[in-house]
C-alpha cells in the first residue's frame, strides 16, 4: 500500500481528519515493530496512522508497515483493523496484499502490507492536469481498478472512499499493476457496528455520492458514483464539481448536473461518455448496480466505439443500432454540445486514428490545391457555364476520389456521423463513401452545419461555421430540499 515514489498527500477529510491530541511522534529509524520488522524509512502518514518501509529481519524482504498512532480513538482502531481484515479476505490481484495484523510491544495496532513501487493515480493525473490521460491508458487503468472494486462488491464490501489517491499504479517488471488501497472506510453488508461517530462524513467530498453527504443509505452504487468521478477526471483532466468549500462541493454533487464530458474532450467516443454520465446520476437507481456491471459497460463502450468507427470508415455507412449502455431518461445531463470536428490523412492514417491509441491525435491537413466547396453556396443557374469558364480556369472532371478532406473555418470542429458517433476533428480525411454520407460539424460558440459527402463530390469540402449568438435565459427551479451537513 505504501507509495515509494514522492506523491502529494491529501489533507485528511471527514472521518480521516486527524483527531486532536493524537500523538504525531514517529518511530525512530532502526527500531523494531513486534521484534520482527526493522524500520528503515517513512513512506507516508495520514489521520489514521503512519506508514514505514520496514524489513523482515528473518526473510530480508521489505514491506510497508502501517502503525496506528498512539492515542487514536476507538473508532479509528476499529477501522484500522477492519481495513486489514477486509483487504486480506478479498485476496485479489487488484487489491493491496495484507500479510500480517497485530500489536507491537506498546500495544499499538500495526498491519504489514506488500511494498509497492510507483505512484498513485492522483500523482499521474497531476502530470497531465487539464488534458486527461491518453484513451488507451485511461481505458486499461480504470478497467483494472473496476476489477478490484468488483471483487469487493461481490464480497459484500462497499469501499466508500474511492478516489485517485486510493488507486495505486504499481511498477513491477516493466509493467503497471493497479491496486485499490485503503479499505479503512469500507463497510460490509454484514457489519453490525457503526464505524464513525454520529454525524461524521465518511469519504472525500470531491468524489462523494450525494447520498453519502446526507447520511442516507450507502451501497455499491455509491462506489459507482465515486468511480464515475474518477473516470471523468481521468478523461477530462478535471473533476466535474471543483469547489473551494465543503458546503459548495456537497451542494454541487447533490443539485448540479456535471458539465457534458464530450464538451471538455471532443474526440471522446460517445458510448464512453454515456457510461460515465450514467455513473454520475443523482438517483442511485439510475446508476449501474455495482462495479461488475460498470466493468462490463466500460468494456462494451470502448469495443463498440472501435468496431463502430472501423465499420463506418470501411463502408461509409453507419449502423444506427449501436449497442451501448444508455443512461436512464431521468438523468442525462447535456447532449453533445457544439464541438469541433477533424481531418483524416490517408487510409493508413485513418485506421491508426480510429484505433484506441490514436483517438487523441489531431493530424494536420496536407497542403493540396483542390477545389473548395462551402456549405450553403448557391447552386449555379443553368446556362451560365460559359460565364463560369471566363471567371476561372476549367476544372478537370471530378473523378471519384478515394478520400475526401473535410475542412472547417475555424478549424477544430467535431465531425459527427448520422448516428451521433464522433468521427474526429477538422481538418479530417475520410475515405470516400459510394453513397451520400450525412455529417454534422459542431464547434463550441458557433452554429452547427449539416452536409452530405460522397465519392461523386469534390475531394475537399470546406465549411464555414458562423459564430452563434449567445442568449441568456432565466430558468426557474422547483424548490429542492438542500442536503443537511452533519454536525461536526
Amino acid at each position: 500500500m505504501a507509495r515509494t515514489s514522492t506523491t502529494r498527500d491529501n489533507a485528511p477529510t471527514g472521518a480521516d481528519a486527524h483527531p486532536s491530541g493524537v500523538e504525531r511522534q514517529h518511530l525512530p529509524m532502526g527500531s523494531f515493530v513486534a521484534g520482527t520488522y526493522r524500520i528503515e524509512g517513512l513512506l507516508g502518514e495520514g489521520g489514521g496512522g503512519v506508514v514505514y518501509r520496514a524489513v523482515h529481519v528473518e526473510l530480508g524482504r521489505a514491506f510497508a508497515v502501517k502503525v496506528l498512532r498512539a492515542g487514536a480513538e476507538p473508532d479509528a482502531a476499529w477501522r484500522f483493523v477492519q481495513e486489514a481484515k477486509i483487504a486480506s479476505s478479498l485476496a485479489h490481484p487488484n487489491i493491496v496484499d495484507v500479510v500480517h495484523l497485530g500489536r507491537d510491544e506498546a500495544g499499538r495496532h500495526f498491519v504489514v502490507m506488500d511494498l509497492l513501487a510507483g505512484e498513485d493515480l492522483q500523482g499521474r493525473l497531476q502530470r497531465v492536469e487539464g488534458t486527461g490521460l491518453p484513451f488507451e491508458e485511461a481505458q486499461a487503468l480504470f478497467a483494472a481498478a473496476l476489477d478490484g472494486v468488483a471483487a469487493a462488491h461481490e464480497a459484500g464490501v462497499v469501499h466508500r472512499d474511492l478516489k485517485p489517491a486510493n488507486i495505486f499504479l504499481a511498477e513491477r517488471r516493466g509493467s503497471v499493476e493497479v491496486k485499490v488501497l485503503d479499505f479503512g472506510m469500507s463497510r460490509s453488508r454484514d457489519a453490525e457496528v457503526h464505524v464513525t461517530r454520529t454525524g461524521e462524513l465518511v469519504g472525500t467530498p470531491l468524489y462523494m455520492a450525494p447520498e453519502q453527504s446526507k447520511q442516507a443509505g450507502v451501497d455499491a452504487r455509491s462506489d459507482v458514483y465515486s468511480l464515475g468521478v474518477v473516470a471523468y477526471e481521468m478523461l477530462a483532466g478535471r473533476v466535474p464539481f471543483p469547489a473551494e468549500t465543503l458546503y459548495a462541493c456537497v451542494l454541487s454533487h447533490a443539485l448540479q448536473a456535471p458539465p457534458p464530458l464530450e464538451e471538455l474532450r471532443a474526440d471522446l467516443p460517445l458510448p464512453v461518455v454515456r457510461v460515465v454520465h450514467r455513473c454520475l446520476a443523482k438517483d442511485p437507481a439510475d446508476r449501474f448496480a455495482d462495479a461488475r456491471e460498470l466493468r462490463r459497460a466500460w468494456s462494451d463502450a470502448w469495443a463498440s466505439a472501435a468496431t463502430h468507427r472501423e465499420g463506418a470508415l470501411a463502408s461509409g455507412v453507419w449502423d444506427k443500432d449501436e449497442p451501448v449502455a444508455q443512461p436512464p431518461s431521468t438523468h442525462r445531463a447535456g447532449v453533445v454540445g457544439p464541438v469541433g470536428v477533424l481531418v483524416v490523412v490517408g487510409v493508413a492514417a485513418v485506421a491508426l486514428a480510429w484505433s484506441l491509441g490514436g483517438f487523441g491525435s489531431r493530424p494536420t491537413a496536407p497542403q493540396r490545391a483542390e477545389p473548395r466547396v462551402s456549405v450553403g453556396t448557391p447552386t449555379r443557374p443553368a446556362g451560365t457555364e460559359a460565364a463560369a469558364v471566363a471567371e476561372a480556369p476549367p476544372q478537370p472532371p471530378a473523378a471519384n476520389p478515394l478520400q475526401q478532406m473535410i475542412h472547417s473555418i475555424p478549424s477544430g470542429a467535431t465531425v459527427v456521423g448520422a448516428d451521433g458517433a464522433t468521427l474526429g476533428v477538422t481538418p479530417l480525411l475520410l475515405p470516400a463513401s459510394p453513397r451520400p454520407l450525412p455529417l454534422e460539424l459542431r464547434l463550441v460558440g458557433h452554429n452547427s452545419a449539416s452536409l452530405e459527402v460522397s465519392a461523386a463530390g469534390p475531394a475537399t469540402v470546406e465549411v464555414t461555421l458562423p459564430r452563434s449568438t449567445v442568449r441568456t435565459t432565466r430558468r426557474t427551479r422547483e424548490p429542492t430540499s438542500l442536503p443537511a451537513l452533519a454536525p461536526r
